[in-house]
């Protein structure tokens, strides 16, 4: 609800592993739950860098995958 105050809509970029998808579904959940427009930006299948820190190497390359997707 904090959240919805500063914004309406939420773009989650999540791991691909297991958990890390169950983690992203279960947020968006409750970001739609709010009433809120949820986005999602999903990582590349088979990718081995899970996680996003990890397969992002700077905000030009975020920004450039981020826009294609």
């Amino acid at each position: 609800q904090e959240i919805k105050k500063l914004c309406n809509s939420i773009t989650i970029i999540g791991d691909t592993d297991g958990p890390g998808l169950k983690a992203t579904e279960k947020s968006a959940r409750l970001i739609i739950g709010e009433g809120m427009s949820c986005n999602l930006i999903r990582l590349p299948a088979g990718e081995t860098k899970a996680d996003p820190d990890s397969f992002f190497t700077d905000e030009t390359q975020f920004k450039a995958f981020a826009k294609a997707n």
